[in-house]
């Protein structure tokens, strides 16, 4: 099993499906000490933040809506979303299969990672107008990066080491 390749599923896992990791919890209200979960102190994953605008791999949320990328721009829906969800499940696979084939899903999931990458920072600049209303130039994509952008680096850091430390273990009959 490739432990890099089972932390980089969860990692983008991660990324993908939440909007915010609740680092503090605690149990109802103060006014109903029964009634579920209360997050106080919530670390966001969203990958790029612009005014009230909050964009993630699923779509975009603001403070009154959500939009998901396959309602409103389908580039960003395949480049980020249908990409992000092919590299949770072939990170997976990947992991526990020690053979040629499970090195092809880990390189697959470094490239998918390099090419979410690549796409948030040149994609985004391009197609900003639609996206955010303002046309940005190519530097300045960079000023609002959040902290969801810097997980998939450190997922992409994390890929390269499981497709470097990925075991092939022959098969003998």
């Amino acid at each position: 099993m490739n432990k890099f390749g089972f932390i980089s599923g969860l990692l983008a896992s991660i990324v993908l499906l939440l909007p915010f990791l609740p680092i503090g919890i605690f149990f109802g209200s103060a006014s109903n000490p029964w009634l579920g979960f209360n997050f106080f102190v919530q670390f966001p994953v969203s990958i790029v933040r612009y005014e009230n605008m909050e964009l993630f791999l699923w779509g975009t949320l603001t403070d009154s809506s959500i939009t998901f990328w396959v309602l409103s721009n389908i580039i960003t829906f395949i480049f980020l979303t249908i990409i992000g969800i092919l590299s949770v499940i072939f990170s997976f696979v990947g992991c526990f299969k020690e053979d040629k084939l499970g090195k092809r899903f880990m390189n697959f999931v470094l490239l998918a990672n390099l090419f979410m990458i690549l796409y948030i920072l040149i994609g985004f600049t391009i197609y900003s107008g639609e996206i955010f209303g303002e046309t940005f130039g190519l530097a300045d994509i960079y000023y609002h990066l959040d902290y969801g952008f810097f997980i998939i680096l450190l997922n992409l850091i994390i890929s390269i080491a499981a497709f470097i430390t990925h075991p092939i273990k022959e098969v003998t009959f």
